[in-house]
């Protein structure tokens, strides 16, 4: 289904759904005032009642992600690489590159294993609201440290035509793919750079 397509289906929805929810605080209000009672007390209550139905979750779970973005997303780096090589003297000659990189289930986690001895480990959480938390580790296999690790938030709306969709994937004006800005996902960019210099290291033996 073509994005056009896709956006032209919202707003007929959302232009019936605007007239119905018009319509009835109209009944409301008219009713209201038919018993000698202000319209705005039972309009009111209809017109929140009809945008609760749809938005109720919007502003809690923005909220929510950014919380959760400003307290625990980002990037660390806890031994470089330059640190476990002279730790590991002995072993950092002998590291070979895996020519054919395939994900391996491991529990909750899945694992991209680069070489003898380094991995990249990706679990994902799902979290209140629906919020869904991404963690990648680059992992020494040999001791099961971490070296880096990356974390981001979003809130979990899967982009309609991609997997089974819930009638929360429809709210598409809460979909939040990371932490960081589209072209400004700093974090994401020196974790990638740090995963691809354990990646290639034994490229040249």
């Amino acid at each position: 289904m073509g994005v056009v397509v896709i956006a032209i289906i919202y707003i007929i929805v959302g232009i019936i759904y605007l007239i119905l929810s018009v319509a009835l605080v109209k009944k409301a209000v008219e009713s209201a005032r038919k018993r000698d009672i202000a319209g705005w007390k039972w309009g009111l209550p209809i017109a929140l009642v009809m945008y609760f139905i749809v938005f109720w979750d919007h502003i809690p779970t923005i909220t929510v992600h950014k919380y959760l973005c400003s307290k625990h997303a980002g990037f660390n780096v806890y031994q470089t690489l330059s640190q476990w090589e002279n730790d590991n003297q002995n072993l950092f000659g002998e590291i070979t590159p895996n020519k054919k990189i395939e994900p391996l289930v491991i529990g909750d986690k899945i694992r991209y294993q680069f070489n003898q001895y380094f991995a990249e480990d990706i679990i994902h959480e799902k979290k209140i609201l629906g919020i869904e938390k991404t963690i990648k580790h680059i992992v020494d296999l040999k001791s099961e440290k971490v070296l880096a690790k990356y974390v981001d938030y979003s809130t979990g709306i899967l982009p309609i035509g991609l997997g089974s969709l819930s009638l929360r994937d429809y709210k598409l004006w809460m979909n939040v793919g990371s932490c960081e800005d589209d072209g400004f996902k700093e974090n994401r960019r020196k974790f990638y750079k740090f995963a691809l210099s354990i990646k290639h290291i034994g490229d040249e033996n």
